[in-house]
């Protein structure tokens, strides 16, 4: 590339990343009014929605039953509904995030780059079998489908640790808490995927949480001081 090519691009991904960045954080507190805050969830879950998408069985599932939980139903769907966006933002804070580490090797990275874009797809599956069994629960049929939920949202999980740890390898060397918190993101999804604990499940939730929080604080500082230097 040439010096205005290299500037180009360097400030398109600054836009990018910022845009994404500030995307990201106004959808996740926007989910937090959104999605229920509580629930009488079974021992060891603390979110109703993480307690949602890890569920094994009937009885994870029993706070979204009957009819005195169609409130928390409600809520739920409404989340849902903002989760058909959030997807594009944090997946492609991902991906930004890895062609700025990657820098000019990213043209020899393509399969990294495309796991970002999976987790979209994996997302929105995901999507489709919550609002499947909200549909069941509202009209007061069984639930029957554990075996879909359980592989649209440990492939969603799984590519997210994937990518984390992508990052962290991309990262080494330059930032010891990205290295850090992509390797507490990976091993957390791996133990709590094959555990099924409750525990582990949120704990893994937190600790991605975490991650997209410093990706998000950095892409947003990190842009703004470029366009305003």
């Amino acid at each position: 590339m040439t010096t205005s090519s290299n500037n180009t691009y360097e400030k398109r991904l600054h836009f990018i990343t910022g845009f994404l960045a500030l995307g990201t954080l106004a959808l996740a507190l926007y989910g937090l009014t959104l999605f229920p805050a509580k629930a009488a969830l079974q021992d060891g879950w603390q979110t109703p929605i993480i307690a949602f998408e890890l569920a094994r069985s009937p009885t994870d599932l029993a706070f979204l039953s009957g009819a005195s939980a169609q409130g928390l139903r409600a809520k739920m769907a409404a989340g849902q509904q903002l989760d058909q966006i959030f997807p594009f933002f944090y997946a492609g804070l991902l991906l930004v995030s890895l062609l700025a580490a990657l820098g000019k090797k990213a043209g020899i990275k393509l399969s990294m780059l495309g796991i970002p874009f999976c987790i979209i797809w994996a997302d929105l599956w995901e999507n489709a079998v919550i609002g499947s069994i909200l549909d069941r629960l509202n009209q007061g049929q069984g639930i029957d489908q554990f075996l879909p939920l359980m592989a649209s949202t440990w492939t969603k999980w799984g590519l997210i640790g994937l990518s984390f740890l992508l990052l962290a390898h991309a990262e080494r060397k330059e930032s010891k808490l990205v290295l850090g918190l992509g390797l507490i993101c990976f091993l957390l999804t791996v133990v709590a995927g094959f555990s099924g604990s409750p525990v582990l499940g949120e704990a893994m939730a937190l600790s991605v949480s975490v991650g997209l929080l410093v990706l998000m604080v950095r892409g947003i500082f990190r842009s703004f001081r470029y366009f305003l230097r």
